[in-house]
């Protein structure tokens, strides 16, 4: 506890400089528009850049699990495909093709990068963004169903309101 003691009293003058180093950037952030604008807007980017980061390391070590999911994936659609091909032939002899049904959906694939799951409201961060022609509003689907709907959207990453949100409505049709 003495050397404790002796450390900050060694350099008090050092500490002294931080601690109002630190209470004059929050000040600023404060109370200056433009300064907290920046401020976070920085943040925002160095925090997505650093989660891309984290999460490329940790899918490194999932690539098995990975290419499990695919493999499996790969399978059940092959048998749609094969399903349809059987079906096909039936349904064009009966009616015509619908032209303005085919191509109306546009599908991405993204990266999840961040994802809560444990709170009231359940966001998930994507590696995809305005740059990628996402808008908010959007829905996004993943092979097991409904995901959510983008909320926000940056040049390079998108903000998603999770199915698991608190206050998160999703239409359906049975």
């Amino acid at each position: 506890m003495q050397r404790l003691f002796l450390f900050v009293y060694k350099y008090r003058a050092f500490i002294t400089f931080l601690a109002f180093e630190i209470i004059c950037v929050w000040l600023i952030v404060q109370n200056n528009t433009y300064q907290s604008a920046k401020y976070f807007n920085s943040s925002n980017a160095l925090s997505a850049n650093l989660l891309a980061t984290s999460h490329g390391v940790r899918d490194y070590f999932r690539l098995n699990d990975i290419n499990k999911d695919l493999s499996e994936q790969n399978a059940r659609l092959l048998k749609q495909v094969e399903r349809y091909n059987q079906s096909v032939y039936e349904l064009e002899a009966l009616v015509g093709r619908d032209t303005t049904v085919l191509g109306k959906y546009e599908y991405l694939p993204a990266r999840v990068i961040k994802n809560s799951t444990r709170r009231f409201e359940n966001y998930i961060t994507i590696n995809k963004g305005a740059q990628f022609g996402i808008e908010p509003g959007m829905a996004v689907i993943d092979n097991s169903g409904v995901v959510g709907k983008v909320k926000t959207v940056s040049k390079n990453h998108s903000v998603i309101i999770s199915i698991l949100h608190g206050n998160s409505l999703v239409s359906s049709k049975i």
